[in-house]
């Protein structure tokens, strides 16, 4: 039978679900190649049309909600109780965390399903994508989504500042692909990392909260408590890190290396 371009784009999104399971693998397997064809499917199809960018937030404002949007980068909660379903909508190139996981159904335009186990931790970076969503299982369903509306890839990451090189014990990279990078931050208490660069604008979402403080390369110290659930954007920048509070801390970090509208 011959695939269409809508089966070869749901085949795509299906075999980068299905890769985002073993995130939580070593490193080694949890990084895939930043030339990966499966994963960078999706972006190298052909132009969408106006009708085709249908906005999450403005046709399922109940399952989606608009966390922050600046620099070029949307953060977007997405949560599906049991039986909720949400209309046909697109995303962007995109970056996404399960929060807490569920059994969903995705639907693409020409009637295409498939049905997904997302467990919570699951993370991977995808191409523009248009689909409905129904939550299928018992349990809500809950997903961080950061969408890029930016043009294409701009910047090389310098191995001798970048955190997942230098600050290996902290910072481990889940994903790379698409301009996109999505790390796992982790600080036990009184743990600090050395001086490292985030090259691109970054999101950040607070897993687990905690206390810390950032040392600027001019020795300026910011210090903060941040809270579970927590989310915010930053334009590129460098700083060593301290955990300075009594318990662990977990982020995960959505890197994008991609130029600015």
């Amino acid at each position: 039978m011959k695939m269409t371009f809508k089966h070869h784009l749901f085949l795509a999104v299906a075999l980068s679900f299905s890769a985002m399971a073993c995130n939580n693998d070593d490193k080694k397997e949890a990084a895939p190649k930043t030339d990966d064809k499966t994963a960078a499917a999706p972006a190298a199809t052909p132009a969408v049309t106006t009708e085709e960018k249908i906005d999450a937030a403005t046709a399922a404002p109940n399952q989606y909600k608009i966390i922050k949007d600046t620099l070029g980068i949307r953060i977007l909660e997405a949560t599906y109780k049991p039986g909720d379903s949400s209309v046909m909508h697109s995303h962007p190139v995109n970056a996404m965390y399960v929060i807490q996981g569920g059994t969903v159904e995705f639907k693409l335009k020409d009637g295409s399903k498939m049905q997904m186990d997302m467990k919570a931790g699951m993370s991977g970076v995808r191409g523009y994508d248009l689909h409905s969503v129904k939550n299928t299982g018992k349990t809500t369903l809950k997903v961080l989504l950061v969408e890029f509306n930016r043009p294409g890839n701009m910047l090389t990451t310098d191995a001798a500042t970048d955190p997942t090189k230098v600050a290996a014990d902290n910072y481990k990279l889940l994903h790379d692909s698409l301009g996109i990078r999505i790390i796992e931050v982790n600080y036990k208490p009184g743990q600090t990392s050395p001086f490292h660069v985030h090259g691109g604008d970054y999101a950040v979402y607070v897993v687990e909260g905690g206390s810390a403080a950032l040392t600027t390369k001019d020795g300026k110290v910011n210090a903060s408590d941040v809270k579970t659930g927590m989310a915010w954007i930053n334009a590129a920048d460098g700083h060593s890190g301290k955990n300075t509070g009594k318990k662990p801390f977990k982020l995960v970090m959505f890197e994008v290396d991609r130029a600015r509208n």
